[in-house]
């Protein structure tokens, strides 16, 4: 006995064997997209926070330069500036 294709037995035939492959498109063009925009996403988060650190470099410096005994990171320059921040809240 000749070993047969149960979806054939089953009667469904080429429907769903093309609605399988069309589904299974889709799902791949989906995430080719996902991955993409994940790329994207990625590098313009890790653009932006460079950004953020050059301007709070520029902060430090230009402190530095007026203050020369103030001799702040860009991050302890952030920092500062958030304490700053929240005083004004409160």
């Amino acid at each position: 006995m000749a070993i047969t294709n149960p979806i054939k037995l089953a009667g469904i035939g080429n429907k769903t064997l093309h609605v399988q492959r069309t589904v299974h498109v889709i799902i791949h063009r989906i995430l080719i997209y996902y991955n993409k925009t994940v790329e994207i996403l990625i590098s313009n988060t890790y653009k932006q926070s460079m950004v953020n650190f050059y301007r709070w470099e520029t902060v430090a410096n230009f402190i530095t330069q007026h203050i020369p005994e103030s001799k702040r990171s860009a991050k302890e320059t952030l920092a500062k500036a958030k304490d700053m921040q929240k005083m004004g809240r409160s």
